[in-house]
């Protein structure tokens, strides 16, 4: 009789194994983007699919709802000429924008450091190539979701990202929690706020959108945990909320760190002045490099960027 070579049988199961596991990624990302209910439909009792979550019904006492066959439903309608349609012919006089007409509201402080990296992430839509990032950027997404939805316990917080270790889910409670109980957040913890709160601004050719974390009575507020505090990047971001709900002050609260900054009225209005600047140069689609440590330091486009600093360089130019 033909046999398989025992590697030969090892190497398909070890296939089959991680087809499995990427089919139970694919159907918990599937279900869990929905935000009250999920419909689940199977044409047979057994199948990739509904085995993966049969234990899981069963466990929740949730039973098939078998769809009666109907043959006046199983076939397409008869295929007829359609009607003709009159369309009017429409000329747009309008001039045409050359930069961009809408940007989230964190590419303005993309564009103040660099507008050639803005040009990159946000024109071109090019990914860049990140380094060392991916774990810190988890983190920061799981430490919104404690806070926006009140989870205290690592199982809970788990749902949020399949592929989050032990140590970033602890982190980002550990945030969570500094906002939650330190006394340095006590003043921006009001029962009034409203959370995860959508904003968007209209400024001349351009459109900002963007996700507020905190609305206060009369304060905006958004949390980061990054390793280090630069109010002068995040400004750009607390103005545009600031300004989309018409309120006089911003806080960034910076959980690493336990500290609070504020922006307030009159930082604001000078920062009027240089949004308006910069969105003035995106609209017209000026995009030259600032090349500095701070911005080529992290930024995933110097490979591609012939602007690049170099130490070396400056300090030949000082």
């Amino acid at each position: 009789e033909m046999s398989e070579p025992a590697i030969y049988r090892l190497i398909k199961l070890r296939r089959r194994a991680r087809e499995r596991a990427e089919e139970h990624r694919l159907l918990y990302v599937a279900i869990t983007r929905a935000k009250d209910m999920v419909f689940l439909t199977a044409t047979k009792d057994t199948g990739p699919g509904i085995d993966i979550l049969r234990p899981g019904l069963d466990a929740a006492d949730i039973v098939d709802e078998i769809i009666p066959f109907d043959p006046n439903k199983a076939y397409a309608p008869e295929y007829s000429e359609p009607d003709l349609v009159n369309t009017a012919i429409q000329l747009n006089t309008d001039p045409i924008s050359i930069g961009l007409a809408s940007i989230p509201a964190t590419a303005l402080s993309v564009y103040a450091k660099c507008p050639a990296q803005f040009h990159w992430q946000f024109v071109e839509g090019h990914p860049g190539i990140r380094e060392g990032h991916g774990s810190a950027m988890l983190v920061g997404s799981l430490t919104h979701a404690a806070l926006e939805f009140d989870i205290t316990e690592a199982s809970v917080l788990r749902r949020h990202s399949a592929e989050g270790t032990d140590h970033e889910i602890e982190r980002a409670l550990q945030f969570a929690n500094a906002f939650r109980d330190r006394i340095e957040f006590a003043a921006v913890r009001g029962p009034a706020n409203e959370r995860e709160q959508l904003s968007v601004n209209v400024h001349g050719p351009v459109t900002i959108a963007g996700i507020a974390d905190v609305v206060g009575p009369d304060y905006v507020l958004d949390y980061k945990t990054d390793a280090e505090m630069r109010p002068e990047e995040h400004r750009f971001q607390i103005w545009a909320y600031a300004r989309a709900f018409n309120k006089p002050r911003g806080y960034i609260a910076y959980l690493a760190h336990n500290v609070l900054h504020e922006i307030g009225p009159d930082e604001l209005a000078e920062i009027d002045t240089m949004v308006q600047t910069h969105l003035q140069d995106i609209a017209n689609g000026i995009y030259d490099a600032r090349p500095s440590e701070l911005s080529c330091g992290h930024c995933g486009y110097r490979q591609i960027c012939k602007f690049q600093f170099r130490p070396d360089e400056a300090a030949a130019g000082q």
